[in-house]
């Protein structure tokens, strides 16, 4: 269900959505383009009220999808049971890589076997920046990370390392 009540109220935008009292219920997202070989951080932020007599869960899967549309892999990335769920917005995140022939990922949202509710707002699914090392003379240089770069200075002996990040002025030994 789409909407902006009490229980869809959403946590950022102007909706969420959520799944109330059903067996088996999920939603997917549009498909994403995603590129083999590429891992990816999801995010999704979900509250909800169930009983913690249910013998169910909520996960959050990836799909994945080749050039055809056909699902050619998953990824189970968080399964949260009823009792970790509150009324209040929670964070769940994972990480997953798209297998070879892989062209689009699908976000899909999965609440089985759950008396109450269960609401989904602001998902996500971004591409994690790999680390790449930088060597001159067969020595570490620099580093480039999801954080940025970082320069690494030694002394001609090469055992003392100084280390520069230009993005906030750090520098440590």
């Amino acid at each position: 269900m789409r909407g902006t009540g009490s229980i869809n109220k959403p946590r950022s935008g102007s909706y969420a959505y959520s799944i109330s009292d059903l067996a088996y219920g999920w939603l997917a997202s549009d498909p994403v383009a995603v590129t083999a070989g590429t891992s990816y951080a999801f995010h999704a932020w979900l509250r909800g009220e169930m009983s913690t007599e249910s013998a169910g869960a909520v996960v959050l899967w990836v799909k994945f999808k080749d050039g055809s549309g056909s699902i050619i892999g998953q990824d189970d990335g968080e399964s949260i049971q009823p009792d970790q769920l509150t009324t209040s917005w929670a964070e769940y995140s994972g990480t997953v890589t798209a297998p070879a022939g892989a062209v689009s990922a699908e976000l899909r949202l999965f609440s089985h076997r759950n008396d109450g509710w269960v609401g989904f707002d602001d998902i996500t699914l971004t591409q994690l920046t790999p680390t790449v090392h930088y060597r001159l003379g067969g020595r570490e240089a620099a580093c480039r990370d999801p954080d940025g770069i970082q320069y690494m200075f030694s002394d001609h002996l090469g055992s003392a390392t100084v280390t520069y990040r230009p993005s906030d002025g750090d520098t440590s030994r």
